[in-house]
């Protein structure tokens, strides 16, 4: 048997490479409120908010704009607004290199994140184990809903 191909963060298509992303959805109505949603992981789930919401998109708009300019508008008659925006995803190594730099913020960032990704949890956990040398083990798994409410309220300056 050959050896198993390593995935790296690349989304391999038609057209060629395009990166995996993570998608932001900012809505807002005509009365001022905003809701937000950060971290939704495929398009799916951007899509199928978006329609719980009552605004008319599908894929291949979404990745049209997404690609193009790395943000996506969509409006309603009634003047509400569903923004998509993107960011790249994280790779195993970044969230590493945050997880043990000890700053207790980057740390709760990183186990949100891994709560809301959990396949990418099983990569990260062996190697924070041998970076550090076997001092330091990523803390206990945390709720998922839980998770998702702690890492809205991050500021997108914040993500980079």
């Amino acid at each position: 048997m050959g050896k198993k191909k390593k995935k790296d963060n690349l989304r391999r298509g038609k057209r060629g490479t395009v990166p995996r992303f993570d998608y932001h959805v900012i809505f807002s109505n005509s009365d001022n409120s905003h809701e937000k949603h950060k971290f939704i992981t495929n398009v799916k789930d951007v899509l199928f908010l978006g329609w719980t919401h009552r605004f008319k998109l599908d894929s291949h708009v979404l990745n049209k704009y997404i690609l193009r300019d790395g943000r996506a508008t969509f409006k309603r008659k009634d003047n509400s607004e569903m923004l998509v925006l993107r960011t790249q995803k994280h790779t195993p190594e970044d969230l590493v290199e945050l997880y043990l730099s000890n700053d207790l913020q980057k740390m709760d960032y990183v186990d949100n994140y891994l709560a809301i990704n959990p396949g990418l949890r099983r990569k990260v956990s062996p190697l924070v184990k041998e970076m550090s040398q076997n001092q330091t083990k990523l803390r206990p798994a945390k709720d998922k809903e839980a998770a998702q409410l702690e890492i809205s309220e991050v500021d997108f300056s914040e993500i980079k």
